[in-house]
């Protein structure tokens, strides 16, 4: 590194943790958390593969090596000095149901170039300790959604994606209660991976011949399907077969059941959304609710605007996600939320024509805390038709592309 960069150290870190404050997502929560009382002379059992990993990140382009790393063991020890550790994966089943509390820090290797499994390596032994201790908080880590037989019998379950050297310390203040967990989903988390579109993965890797490859010529012929004389190698073909119903529009167009929906995360406190007002104003709709926290701490909400095309005439999902806005609010305290959603929100692209298109109708304007807690409700009607010619679709500043 640079030496003049150096002092710009703290600030990194900085930015670091809140961005790991705001972006933990708690999934379940049976009223453990916050952990409340002095836990000097209690026990404490850490176990999880990544409960001693210092690198909490991903593989290959999502690896970031750091320079003050701190593991969960270390920052469990640090935040419980008092306590009895029990550490390491093989404790017996009395330790843990001796203990007065167990966190569990389970997690994979995750990158580009490979899949990884939809079951946790260590599944059985959060079902072992679900099983033994009733005072199990889950503490995932990794960059999606995992196969949960087990969470119904869990205190609580929380996601801390990859965390990096802030991660660790960022979790301990919100297991506290020091912190807010202020974190949405931005995925959906199947109950089954046969759920998902490419659940069935089996059936859908067909290797690619029209376009062969020398392997000689291959750095990474790992990744190609070979012939049997290991020559020639062919790409995977593996086809999106969803189309439009990318993401959290798949599960609920299908109505599938899941795990946890698109945008779902609790806090420590409660809110409720009244009085949702939406104002047509050329080709923009203004959008007015209130918003109150009705809980007894202060707490940040993420409002949810989703909008339903009720009148189109190509297929498309039941609603898709079109602004958000994340909301603080103090105990007893409400605030009027203002959003503004642009012609962007209620146009499609129409393969046929090869345009953005605005078709006149109803539009259903949907107010909630998720994909599948929708509080508010209000219908109206755009008059004017719009055709946009300009490049297919290949992003999008809407937060629209969630899973």
């Amino acid at each position: 590194m640079m030496p003049e960069l150096e002092d710009n150290r703290p600030r990194w870190e900085e930015v670091a943790r809140n961005t790991n404050l705001e972006g933990i997502t708690l999934l379940k929560n049976n009223g453990i958390l916050p952990l409340s009382g002095d836990f000097g002379g209690k026990r404490i059992a850490v176990v999880g593969n990544r409960a001693e990993v210092e690198e909490l990140a991903g593989g290959g382009s999502g690896h970031v090596q750091g320079y003050n790393l701190k593991t969960y063991m270390k920052a469990v020890a640090e935040t419980f000095p008092g306590a009895e550790i029990l550490k390491g994966d093989k404790l017996t089943d009395e330790q843990i149901r001796s203990a007065d509390l167990v966190l569990v820090f389970p997690g994979m290797r995750e990158g580009e170039g490979a899949d990884r499994t939809f079951v946790l390596p260590d599944d059985q032994l959060i079902t072992r300790c679900v099983e033994i201790n009733a005072k199990t908080v889950v503490c995932l880590v990794t960059g999606g959604g995992v196969q949960m037989e087990w969470a119904d019998k869990t205190a609580a379950i929380i996601h801390t994606y990859f965390g990096g050297q802030t991660g660790a310390s960022a979790l301990m203040e919100i297991l506290m209660g020091r912190s807010e967990p202020a974190g949405r989903l931005p995925f959906t988390i199947e109950r089954r991976v046969e759920d998902a579109p490419g659940g069935t993965l089996k059936d859908l890797q067909i290797p690619d011949k029209s376009a062969p490859y020398e392997v000689a010529k291959v750095s990474m012929p790992g990744d190609l399907f070979l012939n049997e004389e290991k020559t020639t190698g062919y790409v995977w073909n593996n086809p999106y077969n969803e189309g439009v119903f990318v993401g959290h529009r798949w599960y609920e167009t299908k109505n599938l059941p899941v795990r946890f929906p698109f945008g779902f995360g609790l806090s420590f406190t409660s809110f409720a959304y009244e009085a949702l007002k939406a104002e047509v104003h050329g080709q923009t709709v203004k959008l007015s609710f209130l918003l109150k926290n009705t809980g007894k701490r202060s707490g940040a909400e993420v409002a949810q605007i989703y909008v339903s095309d009720q009148e189109s005439s190509v297929p498309r999902p039941l609603q898709e996600l079109k602004a958000f806005q994340k909301v603080r609010l103090e105990a007893g305290k409400s605030q009027r939320v203002e959003i503004e959603l642009g012609s962007e929100a209620f146009r499609f692209w129409n393969p046929a024509t090869k345009q953005w298109t605005i078709e006149p109708g109803a539009f259903e304007i949907r107010v909630g805390a998720s994909s599948a807690d929708i509080r508010l409700k209000e219908t109206i009607r755009l008059k004017f038709h719009s055709l946009q010619k300009t490049p297919a679709p290949h992003a999008s500043k809407h937060p629209s592309f969630g899973r």
